[in-house]
């Protein structure tokens, strides 16, 4: 029997293959600024941006500010003369055309809306970027709704996210959705803020610390599992 009806579904490696995208939207952009992009530049700006989406899921900076500082503050370490203003212009324009997806997440989805679950897609991105690569995905036609922090007006974990999101789906008891996402931070913290069931996505096996998620599974697949415990579907 199907323990849920309606599934929150974060994007970013969870369906989406962020870091693919996120390495080839960068790597444009510093070409276009005249900055030599090497792996280490790269582990530079993922420390960067990371602390800095940190800061927003906290309340503590807005997304343009994050959206410049992270140039701004990569092209500073780096000692380059280069534009962040126009850098953060660029980056998210390269990033919308990324549109790639994790390994089992087209099956996944087909094979969940088989199951009978209605699939939401919940992301903090930025909203054209996350509509853009939506729309270019085979994924798009099995969401019934998308719901980007920019457009809601307040992003994961914040229980007002959650609490807009409830009031624009389909009627459903709270008991019958579960958050699935791969961030403790974001998609388990505000699962657990919003009293939902939580299914976290951990395939390398990291520590949860104090938060407890409902599930945790290492591989897409056993999400089947957690929906239905009968379900003998296998992704290929």
């Amino acid at each position: 029997m199907r323990r849920y009806d309606a599934l929150l579904m974060d994007a970013d490696e969870t369906l989406f293959d962020f870091h693919r995208s996120e390495a080839e939207a960068l790597r444009l952009t510093l070409e276009e600024c005249g900055v030599p992009c090497s792996p280490e530049v790269e582990r530079l700006y993922s420390r960067i941006n990371d602390g800095l989406w940190k800061e927003f899921e906290q309340g503590k900076v807005t997304k343009p500010f994050l959206q410049k500082a992270r140039f701004v503050r990569l092209f500073e370490q780096l000692g380059a003369a280069a534009d962040g203003g126009l850098a953060s212009e660029r980056y998210p324009m390269y990033l919308a055309e990324a549109s790639y997806l994790l390994p089992h997440a087209e099956q996944l989805c087909a094979a969940l809306v088989r199951m009978g679950c209605t699939l939401y897609l919940t992301t903090n991105g930025i909203s054209f970027v996350q509509h853009r690569r939506l729309a270019k995905s085979p994924i798009r036609p099995y969401f019934a709704d998308v719901f980007v922090s920019e457009d809601v007006g307040a992003p994961k974990p914040q229980i007002e996210y959650y609490q807009y999101i409830m009031t624009h789906i389909q009627p459903c008891d709270g008991s019958r959705i579960l958050a699935v996402g791969d961030s403790l931070t974001s998609d388990i913290r505000g699962g657990v803020n919003a009293g939902l069931d939580t299914c976290w996505y951990n395939p390398d096996g990291q520590d949860a610390g104090e938060l407890r998620p409902t599930y945790e599974i290492r591989r897409l697949e056993k999400l089947l599992q957690v929906i239905d415990p009968d379900c003998r579907e296998v992704l290929l």
